[in-house]
This record gives C-alpha cells, structure tokens and sequence, in this order.
C-alpha cells in the first residue's frame, strides 16, 4: 500500500507555469513533490505528442472514410437516386473541386435552374400541407419556367 494519489488540475499547472513560477515553486504551491511534478508534465507531454501524431494523421484518415464512402456509391444507386438527390451531390462535389482548385463556388447554368425548380417546388409542396397537397397537384408551375430562355444560351 503506498499513499494515494492526489489530483492535479492540468489548468492549474499550466496557469502556475505560464506566471513563471518554477518547478520547485509550483511543486510547493500545488502541494506535491518535484519528481512527482515532472512525471506529470511527462505525460502531459506524452499525450501531447500522441495528440500532434493524430493530427497529422487525420487527413489520411478522412480520405480513407472518403473512399469507403465513394467505393459504396454503385451505379445501381445512382440510377435508383432521384434527380434531386443527383444535382444536390454534383453541387457538393462541384463545389469541393472548386475550392480544391481555388475558384468561386457559385453553382451557375443548369444545375443553378434545377436548385431552383427543387426550391420551388419544395416551397410549393410546403405551402399546401395543410390541405393534403391538392393545390400542390394542382399547381401551376409556369413560373417555373420563366428564365429558361435565359439560361438556355448559357448551356449551349
């Protein structure tokens, strides 16, 4: 049986620390033995290495999430997918490409109309949730085709 251990806050130490005091000066103020100091800035120090090997572990981690993620995308999913589905993921990926190669991220052109036919839409199918979506059926969806003279050049 040997003595129990007594906690050390880590705030406490690195506030100690930072005011410039020395081991033996924070060993006395926190109430144990200089060994006893230094073993437990060792671990901090341990662990702290640990935390900066992750670190610089972690982006190939994620590219290798991004790859199990990428490899479960079949082509039977994407057929099945629905449009919706399919413009939101060329918009994601389009985007990361863009930043990747240091463009703008503004989606324009034909997926720039889908977005916004979805949003429409979505925003039609809201608005008539109170009444079991009949004016949704019923709805007329010429606005929706406004601007596509527009943009038709821009596809071309």
């Amino acid at each position: 049986m040997g003595r129990s251990r007594k906690e050390v806050d880590f705030e406490t130490l690195y506030d100690l620390a930072s005011s410039g005091l020395t081991q033996k000066d924070i060993s006395a103020e926190v109430g144990i033995t200089i060994p006893t100091l230094e073993k437990i800035i060792s671990n901090i120090q341990a662990s702290h290495d640990v935390l900066l090997r992750y670190r610089a572990l972690q982006p190939l981690q994620l590219t290798a999430l991004q790859a199990r993620i990428l490899a479960a995308i079949t082509p039977e999913k994407i057929e099945s997918a629905e449009l919706r589905d399919l413009v939101l993921c060329y918009k994601i990926l389009k985007d990361k490409e863009l930043v990747m190669d240091g463009k703008p991220t503004d989606v324009k052109g034909l997926v720039a109309y889908l977005v916004h036919i979805e949003e429409q839409e979505m925003a039609l199918k809201q608005n008539a949730g109170g009444n079991g979506g009949d004016d949704f059926e019923d709805a007329n969806f010429e606005s929706t085709l406004e601007g596509v003279e527009d943009i038709l050049p821009m596809l071309v």
